[in-house]
C-alpha cells in the first residue's frame, strides 16, 4: 500500500458528530484497500470492541456494510451489551446479513468478566488505522466524548489489535441464527449448537441475563 504518513486525530467529540466522523474514517480505509490490487490478508481484516449495536460506531460499520462486504473485510467484535437481541437483529439487517453469512465474514462475541466494562470503546483497521472512543461503561449515544483517530501508525494499531485479542480471548461466542418465518425463537436445543455458525438471529445471551452456554 506504500508508505503512509502517520496522523493523529484527537479532540472530544459531540455525539452528533461521532457517527460522521466515523464512517469517514472507516470510508478513508476503504479507499486505500481499492487502491490496492491485491492487499494483504491483515489489511482486509477489522476488529471492533463497543458498547453495544446502538454505539455510534457499531452504527457506521453497518451504514457501509456493503462496501465492507465488496471489499471482502473481515469483521470481528465484541459487544458489552448485545442486548436487546430486537436491537442486534436490526443492526445486522439488512446490511451486515451478507457478512455474516460470508465464511468468518463477522464474528461477535460479549465479555464474561463484567470488569471488562471499563475497557475502552476500539476500533482497528487493517494494520495501519485505530480509533479510540469512551469507556464502554458511558452511552457514547448520549455523551460528548475523548476520540482518538490514528492513521498510518503501525504499531499504534499492533498495539490496539493486541487489546483486542486479550478481550476476544476472555469473551464468549455469539450463536447467531436466521429467525424462522414466523418470527419466533429458537428453541432451547439450538442453543447447544456450533457457536461459529453465525446468521442472523442471535439465542446467546449477555452474562447479565439468565441464560449461558
Amino acid at each position: 500500500m506504500g508508505v503512509l504518513k502517520t496522523t493523529i486525530d484527537q479532540r472530544v467529540v459531540r455525539c452528533e458528530e461521532k457517527e460522521q466522523r466515523l464512517r469517514a474514517f472507516i470510508d478513508t480505509y476503504l479507499g486505500r484497500l481499492a487502491e490496492t490490487a491485491e492487499p494483504e490478508p491483515d489489511e482486509c481484516r477489522a476488529a471492533l470492541i463497543a458498547r453495544s449495536p446502538g454505539s455510534p460506531v457499531a452504527r457506521a460499520l453497518s451504514d457501509l456494510a456493503e462496501d465492507l462486504f465488496l471489499a471482502d473485510v473481515s469483521l470481528r467484535i465484541v459487544f458489552a451489551h448485545p442486548e436487546p437481541h430486537d436491537q442486534l437483529n436490526a443492526w445486522i439487517e439488512p446490511g451486515l446479513s451478507d457478512l455474516a453469512e460470508a465464511a468468518g465474514g463477522l464474528q461477535i462475541r460479549w465479555p464474561q468478566s463484567p470488569a471488562l466494562i471499563e475497557a475502552h470503546e476500539q476500533l482497528v483497521l487493517g494494520s495501519t488505522m485505530c480509533w479510540s472512543g469512551d469507556t464502554m461503561r458511558r452511552d457514547p449515544s448520549k455523551r460528548d466524548a475523548l476520540e482518538l483517530f490514528e492513521s498510518g501508525d503501525r504499531e499504534a494499531a499492533r498495539r490496539a489489535i493486541r487489546a483486542f485479542e486479550a478481550m476476544w480471548a476472555l469473551s464468549k461466542p455469539m450463536v447467531i441464527r436466521r429467525a424462522a418465518s414466523t418470527g419466533g425463537a429458537p428453541a432451547h436445543g439450538e442453543a447447544e449448537r456450533d457457536a461459529r455458525e453465525m446468521t442472523l438471529q442471535p439465542c446467546a445471551r449477555h452474562p447479565s441475563g439468565a441464560t449461558r452456554h
